[in-house]
């Protein structure tokens, strides 16, 4: 939902009014609910159309506010910013739009961002829990909130699901090109995940273990 009848380079700060303590009810689209609390917010500093760079500035500028943007791409969700301060008073997520045509940028409010991207997923019940920072669809909370720790110490990401029919199934065939083998090793290598000090490298993988079973045939 946007509002409508309102000046594109100011969606933003609407949305986030739309979204915080100025909702209406009734006629929540309509931008002159929220035109007398616009100067609430602070945007010192701040350049309209705001770039998705400088929403970390306007958190900033407004400590009692957390916003998450996330923007389409053939259907696909995609995660443009993912807030650090998940435990402010008004946490509000943001879907990016672009015309076409003109190229323009605008922001809409996303009131419910588990029926926004739960079509991805069979899941038929009336509500998923959502990871900010992947979009991944869970059935449960809690399986969220194990899943968060982990997700969260990475830079925001996208899952992306294989088209049925366009070879997303493997299948192993040719087994008369195999060849007889003396014996068969089974390897498992273990490592832990640790957050890198190079700017350049997500995470590293750090040796724990690894386990070694030789197959011999008699």
């Amino acid at each position: 939902m946007c509002c409508q009848h309102t000046e594109p380079q100011r969606r933003v700060v609407l949305s986030v009014l739309d979204f915080g303590t100025y909702e209406h009810e009734r006629n929540p689209s309509h931008v002159r609910h929220y035109r007398p609390h616009l100067s609430e917010l602070a945007t010192t500093g701040l350049t309209f159309p705001l770039p998705v760079k400088d929403v970390a500035k306007f958190e900033c500028l407004n400590e009692d506010i957390a916003v998450n943007v996330i923007t389409f791409d053939e259907r696909q969700p995609i995660p443009l910013y993912i807030t650090p301060h998940r435990k402010r008073k008004h946490l509000v997520n943001l879907l990016l739009l672009t015309d076409d045509e003109s190229n323009a940028h605008y922001y809409v409010l996303v009131r419910d961002l588990s029926r926004l991207v739960r079509g991805r997923t069979k899941h038929t019940g009336d509500k998923t829990s959502i990871s900010q920072y992947c979009l991944h669809c869970f059935r449960c909370e809690h399986t969220l909130t194990e899943h968060i720790p982990n997700c969260s110490t990475h830079i925001p990401q996208t899952v992306t699901y294989p088209v049925k029919g366009k070879g997303a199934v493997l299948h192993y065939k040719t087994t008369q090109k195999e060849f007889p083998v003396p014996y068969v090793l089974y390897v498992d290598f273990e490592s832990f995940i640790e957050s890198s000090a190079d700017r350049y490298c997500v995470s590293e993988h750090v040796p724990s273990g690894f386990f070694l079973l030789k197959s011999v045939e008699i």
